[in-house]
């Protein structure tokens, strides 16, 4: 089942994907159209940087999984993707509420899920992402941004899986998105 607010996005999404055990709702984070505890899944790939009431989503999240329900949850990492920014100042993308560190989903994500299982996608070094974090806080921001977008093409100029695995999060690690796996108590 994929919800959706944007009814062209649903009418996109039931052009090109059909099945017998598929279905498109229109619905919005804070308001799903699913019976609670009717889930034991809840897929939110790169949506809770868009909504707002952060917490008010998650709790949706949490009615509609059965208990031992998964959520598997993903956002930009702000460290890499507006580096040298907290999380109170608004994302260069337009449409982005706000963008969080690792740290900040885990702790968001922690007070009403358990067994997080932290993953990162597309590894950066955290030497690219100081010296980001140093050009954004010494001059224009949006140089460190833009750099970092140009750094980042050799990925789809060198196309490979490899540059796109999700893995599990070291303590050395940093990755442009942070995906945490957890489960409803």
């Amino acid at each position: 089942m994929g919800i959706d607010v944007d009814s062209g996005a649903l009418e996109e999404a039931k052009s090109r994907h059909q099945a017998p055990n598929l279905s498109f709702l229109k619905g919005d984070g804070l308001h799903l159209p699913l019976p609670s505890s009717s889930c034991d899944l809840f897929v939110s790939l790169e949506t809770i940087e868009h909504i707002e009431d952060d917490g008010g989503y998650l709790e949706e999240i949490y009615r509609v999984l059965r208990p031992g329900g998964r959520l598997i949850c993903s956002t930009p990492n702000r460290e890499v993707t507006n580096p040298g920014t907290s999380i109170g100042e608004k994302p260069w993308n337009q449409f982005h509420v706000r963008e969080y560190t690792l740290a900040e989903l885990s702790s968001l994500l922690g007070k009403r899920f358990d067994a997080l299982e932290v993953y990162g996608q597309n590894p950066v070094s955290r030497a690219r992402i100081g010296l980001m974090a140093c050009i954004a806080r010494f001059s224009w921001p949006m140089l460190a941004v833009r750099l970092n977008q140009v750094l980042k093409c050799r990925w789809f100029l060198r196309a490979s899986r490899e540059n796109h695995r999700v893995t599990p999060v070291s303590g050395q690690s940093l990755f442009e998105y942070s995906v945490i796996c957890c489960r409803r108590p």
